[in-house]
């Protein structure tokens, strides 16, 4: 059973050697490698080229668009194995983490499978597993709670005809979620295997953490994006209904982060429009009687959020309003949107 393994390319010079010599010493030896540049200044295509010319199982591809799933949907396209694999080229495959991926696909007939990871950060490494209270013999096709497992796609091994090339929306942000979600919600035999697979590494360069620091307009804009593109998708799948709640939970956690962008956007008006565009999404769903919110600490710290965030944008009164609206949908046509009017008008 072939896989390919898709991975997207930025200025990536220093990590590529490391990189690939996690890949080429895999025990599992049936593999393409698929590395696609994406305008990449420093060498790292003309190092991935020499790659190709040296090993017959690495194939290059150039994305001109600047966006890592376009870069993933070019390898998709291109690739031709019966499972994908997606990496960065700055973390590291566990010497079998294909095999023991490969191998519960082979036995179970399935669509996806998950393993561990470790995360490194600095010295130190933790092993990390969201699923590890279930058996490896446990479909969660069906188990919303697979939604509430790390949502990275390096993890997982994916069939490639439960994957859709619509899936790749092209944004900087959240993509990863938008892919995984979405096939998740298709998918009829899923499962999860107590083995790590993956070594995330948290690199203070990479796209990642540098979107993280800067949590600009654009940042938020495109996470933003994504979720609206990937709720009423979402809906349309029959499977929605049983995980729904799991599903409103993985995206209140995404939301959350947006509220802490807003307060370093540039200006007034960025930090008003983004505002009334999260609130917007609150009055359109109901969280109030979601039970993964109610429990988890995330719910119980978004009014601390708030407080120490929104209270240094608005007045004590505007944010009254805001922490009002989210915890009763009912009021949100009031004092806000009215505050939002009288600022506009006086621009």
């Amino acid at each position: 059973m072939k896989v390919s393994i898709i991975v997207p390319i930025y200025n990536k010079i220093q990590y590529l050697p490391q990189f690939f010599e996690s890949v080429y010493s895999q025990d599992y030896k049936d593999i393409e490698l698929i590395l696609v540049d994406n305008n990449s200044s420093d060498g790292s295509l003309e190092l991935i080229r020499e790659l190709e010319k040296k090993y017959s199982f690495v194939k290059v591809y150039q994305e001109k668009d600047q966006c890592t799933n376009c870069a993933r949907l070019n390898g998709f396209l291109h690739a031709t194995g019966d499972y994908i694999f997606f990496a960065d080229p700055d973390d590291l495959l566990v010497k079998d983490g294909l095999s023991s991926l490969v191998k519960c696909a082979e036995e179970k007939d399935a669509d996806i499978v998950c393993g561990n990871h470790y995360i490194n950060y600095g010295n130190r490494t933790f092993l990390k597993s969201g699923l590890d209270e279930y058996s490896e013999d446990e479909n969660l096709a069906f188990n919303g709670d697979y939604l509430l497992y790390f949502p990275a796609l390096w993890n997982k091994l994916f069939k490639r005809s439960v994957l859709e090339k619509d899936d790749f929306v092209f944004v900087n942000h959240c993509e990863d979620q938008v892919v995984g979600i979405l096939t998740f919600l298709r998918s009829e035999k899923v499962f999860h295997i107590d083995k790590p697979v993956y070594n995330y590494f948290k690199n203070p360069d990479s796209i990642s953490n540098i979107k993280k620091k800067k949590r600009n307009y654009d940042w938020v804009f495109h996470k933003a994006t994504a979720l609206r593109y990937l709720e009423p998708r979402a809906k349309t799948y029959p499977k929605y209904e049983k995980v729904k709640e799991q599903f409103e939970y993985r995206l209140m956690k995404e939301i959350l982060t947006l509220i802490a962008g807003i307060y370093n956007q540039e200006t007034e008006e960025e930090k008003i429009a983004m505002t009334e565009s999260i609130r917007e999404y609150f009055c359109q769903n109901d969280y109030q009687n979601n039970k993964y919110l109610n429990k988890d600490i995330i719910y119980k710290n978004l009014g601390l959020v708030l407080n120490s965030k929104f209270n240094k944008i608005f007045s004590t009164k505007t944010f009254g309003n805001i922490l009002v609206d989210f915890k009763d949908k009912a009021n949100c046509t009031t004092d806000y949107v009215k505050y939002i009017k009288k600022k506009r008008k006086n621009k």
